[in-house]
């Protein structure tokens, strides 16, 4: 969660807190509860044009105009009243001439013309996704499903164009070796799930209380 945001006038000698009544590197777009993960996504960004508007990132991307004095939720990872981006913020920045603020984050780059009022993906084109484990049918070669960090699992029927059937990190996979239209899939925390019709529907094969320390 947030332990503070503090702000220098000069040039970073010293710094006096802000109150923020939000955790801005919490879950919830309301601001709300104590956790986070602070400890893995935190990044912050100040507009080179205007001083005041200050931008902090962290599983969604928060801002102020008003030199912290108060934050909005700019993006949330679920969507809702606000734009949906990528979950995970790991570097704000802006372009250091042009008025254009970019996202760096666990599904890619994203940039906002508008101070993060609205935003665009840019990462078309990027290969960049990073896989835990893929797997392939040896009876139908085109068959292959895969499981990215913090990307889903994915799965391709044609060896070219891949869909989501599971969210959250993909993790380990399996083909049945004699029935590709049973797969297995897994993600964080020992969540692990089966399909029996392709991948077009999952049901639950275990769950992680009941087996100890399933997240390893």
């Amino acid at each position: 969660g947030l332990e503070g945001v503090y702000l220098s006038y000069d040039k970073g000698q010293t710094f006096s807190g802000v109150q923020v009544p939000q955790n801005l590197l919490g879950y919830s777009p309301s601001g709300a509860g104590s956790g986070g993960n602070g400890w893995y996504t935190l990044a912050g960004a100040v507009s080179p044009i205007d001083p005041t508007v200050f931008l902090v990132g962290g599983v969604n991307i928060w801002k102020s105009s008003n030199s912290g004095a108060g934050f909005s939720i700019a993006t949330n990872w679920t969507g809702g009243s606000v734009p949906w981006l990528h979950a995970d913020q790991h570097f704000l920045t802006y372009h250091p001439s042009r008025n254009i603020l970019y996202a760096c984050h666990d599904g890619g780059i994203a940039q906002s013309t508008d101070n993060g009022t609205t935003w665009k993906d840019i990462s078309k084109g990027l290969r960049i996704q990073q896989y835990y484990a893929l797997s392939v049918s040896n009876i139908k070669p085109n068959l292959t499903i895969a499981g990215a960090q913090d990307n889903s699992t994915m799965l391709t029927t044609d060896g070219i164009n891949f869909r989501h059937v599971l969210f959250a990190d993909g993790m380990d996979n399996a083909i049945d070796p004699n029935n590709p239209n049973v797969l297995y899939g897994s993600s964080q925390n020992g969540n692990f799930m089966r399909s029996v019709d392709g991948g077009n529907t999952w049901t639950g094969m275990v769950n992680p209380d009941e087996v100890g320390d399933a997240g390893g």
